[in-house]
């Protein structure tokens, strides 16, 4: 799954990356990007757009987000199909902007958290759907995940798809080949630059935004007491 990310990238690296046509706001940069938050996406709306929306998807059959049921996760494998993905997933997609993402590694009691990225951490996307919500109401995403790459699958075992180059703006562009096409963007993540490191329990507290949130630490090191950033 993805329950936490990183977005560091400026706006220049971002559409050094992604091609956009139209900028609304600058990226929201964040060591430690909840559910529920702002994020940043790319998506096409005639023309390729950098727009904030909030993280958390609001089924079809709630009403909005005032209700409070919101999903942060889709299974790449079943969105197509299953009711409450099946029209964003056709219809709404966007890419998600991460410089990484967090995974808790279960060992005996205690969850490890790990920092996951590519190679000098750079910018990449995440494969994401999206919902209209209700009149007034600003847009919200569900990130898709996916089998794990062979890098992570000790850590955790799913992933969110990221999208790099042409497969990203493949992604977001109307698709002749429909649900077939788009399932076949949305494996593990191919490339050889995946890798990760364990972090400390700093980050576990989503208030806490800083670079201590990514400060690799030795498994078994607490880390950097929160107290002491």
């Amino acid at each position: 799954m993805c329950g936490r990310f990183v977005l560091i990238s400026d706006l220049a690296e971002v559409t050094g990356a992604f091609p956009v046509e139209e900028v609304s706001g600058t990226p929201r940069r964040s060591f430690n990007i909840a559910p529920g938050g702002p994020v940043s996406v790319i998506l096409l709306d005639e023309i390729r757009k950098l727009v904030p929306i909030l993280w958390g998807y609001p089924p079809p059959w709630t009403g909005g987000a005032s209700s409070g049921k919101t999903l942060i996760n889709a299974r790449a494998e079943t969105a197509a199909v299953k009711p409450t993905f099946r029209k964003s997933f056709l219809e709404r997609r966007c890419l998600v902007l991460s410089n990484g993402y967090y995974e808790w590694k279960k060992e005996g009691k205690t969850k490890i958290p790990y920092f996951i990225h590519l190679a000098g951490k750079r910018i990449f996307a995440f494969a994401g759907i999206f919902n209209r919500r209700a009149p007034g109401e600003a847009p919200g995403v569900a990130i898709l995940t996916t089998e794990p790459a062979p890098a992570v699958e000790r850590i955790h075992d799913r992933m969110p798809v990221i999208l790099t180059g042409e497969a990203a703006l493949r992604w977001i562009e109307p698709s002749a080949g429909g649900g077939d096409f788009l399932r076949s963007l949305l494996g593990p993540y191919r490339g050889g630059d995946l890798s990760a490191y364990p972090v400390s329990p700093y980050v576990n507290l989503p208030a806490h935004d800083s670079p201590a949130c990514i400060d690799p630490v030795e498994p078994g090191d607490p880390g950097r007491h929160p107290r002491t950033v």
